[in-house]
């Protein structure tokens, strides 16, 4: 129950007295989460790129 609960707080589908504010974390959390996926993305493509540019090089 407990865990359908914070299921249902951290989605937005049951009101409590600071949902807004729970919701405005959680937010937070997702775009964090995928900017540093983001992020990982650009340096794995950067590590390509190079290890490409040495062995065209070489």
């Amino acid at each position: 129950m407990l865990k359908n609960e914070l299921q249902g707080i951290i989605s937005g589908t049951c009101s409590v007295t600071n949902g807004s504010a729970i919701q405005a974390i959680t937010d937070f959390i997702r775009k964090s989460k995928a900017a540093s996926t983001n992020a990982k993305k650009d340096k794995l493509v950067k590590k390509q790129e190079a290890t490409a540019i040495l062995e065209s090089v070489t």
